[in-house]
């Protein structure tokens, strides 16, 4: 799996506690990444909840916010 450069997300299994991690990184609250990303909160919420998990598209927009940084 390839990983990002924070060495916290993968893009093709990824627990919650990477999420908030890979959030705090980027010193982005729950609502500046759902922003970030075209998202809704609620979201992101169920990303760090566990409840599911990044869509390959979410995951691809992860990995350019990444690299871009935020806006």
């Amino acid at each position: 799996h390839k990983l990002l450069d924070v060495g916290l997300l993968q893009l093709y299994t990824t627990s919650m506690n990477e999420i908030k991690e890979f959030r705090g990184k980027l010193g982005l609250t729950q609502e500046a990444l759902a922003r970030e990303l075209g998202i809704s909160v609620e979201t992101v919420r169920r990303w760090e909840g566990g409840k599911t998990q990044p869509s390959p598209m979410a995951r691809r927009l992860l990995e350019e916010l990444q690299e871009k940084g935020p806006k």
